[in-house]
């Protein structure tokens, strides 16, 4: 059966299993959280959720910035080296001003390209935090270890997820979001370095053309390391655990 954290294989999806059925080989059957304690894993998963939507929000308005800040800066190169303006080309301060004003598109694009990202900085380290609550949370209510030859005794947050599985998905989502954002940092700074670099040759670096725009704005939009099958698993489990619902869809999660 393909489980969670292996998103390699497609999804087996089942009806949520029974955590409080007694386990053959002897773990003790998982007991439910006080009621403080599970509001506290809720508020933290739900922070999770938020700063997963708020994520796509930013990421999306980022993407647009960024396809427009390329497309400006395309033209300014064109410009700067030189082009047929044909019935205009007596006009000798046309270029220098058509220049300019790309210049200051381009800037400003930027400008919204860096507000965007500060935004996936604020949702990272919000969902970074929720996870080191739930973590804190888990050291506090564990009751550890059963008697001997058995396992420690699960906490139920509310009906699918242990607390100890709550604390292990919110920490793989954070790293992974984690490792996003430091690859749209890249991506900002090396598009940054385009513009103030424009077209001069001697200045160092590869020079932008389309291609390399195209691969800046998909690596942008897809989020290659983001795995969201795992992401929309995880999702899915925490929104039950919010709302207390139990739906048939949920995966049977691994321990």
């Amino acid at each position: 059966m393909a489980t969670l954290s292996d998103p390699s294989k497609p999804p087996h999806l089942s009806a949520a299993p029974n955590p409080t059925a007694p386990d053959p080989l002897g773990a003790a059957p998982a007991r439910p959280l006080d009621t403080a304690s599970r509001h506290a894993a809720q508020r933290q998963l739900l922070a999770v959720l938020r700063a997963h939507k708020g994520w796509d929000k930013a990421s999306s308005r980022g993407k647009q910035a960024m396809s427009a800040a390329t497309n400006q800066l395309l033209l300014l190169q064109e410009v700067e080296r030189g082009g047929d303006w044909g019935a205009l080309t007596h006009f000798h301060e046309l270029p220098d001003r058509v220049a300019a004003a790309l210049r200051r598109r381009a800037a400003t694009e930027l400008g919204r390209l860096a507000a965007a990202h500060e935004e996936l900085c604020e949702h990272f380290c919000a969902m970074r935090g929720a996870a080191a609550q739930l973590r804190a949370l888990q050291d506090k209510c564990h009751p550890g270890a059963g008697p001997a030859g058995t396992a420690a005794t699960e906490l139920l947050v509310h009906q699918v997820l242990t607390l100890r599985q709550a604390v292990r998905y919110a920490r793989e989502m954070s790293s992974m979001y984690g490792k996003e954002l430091v690859a749209k940092r890249l991506l900002l700074h090396s598009l940054t370095a385009h513009h103030e670099r424009g077209s001069d040759d001697d200045a160092g670096g590869e020079a932008l053309d389309r291609d390399i725009a195209a691969v800046y704005v998909s690596s942008w939009m897809l989020q290659p390391l983001l795995r969201r099958p795992h992401i929309d698993m995880v999702v899915a489990a925490f929104k039950s655990e919010v709302r207390g619902d139990t739906p048939t869809a949920v995966t049977a999660l691994p321990g």
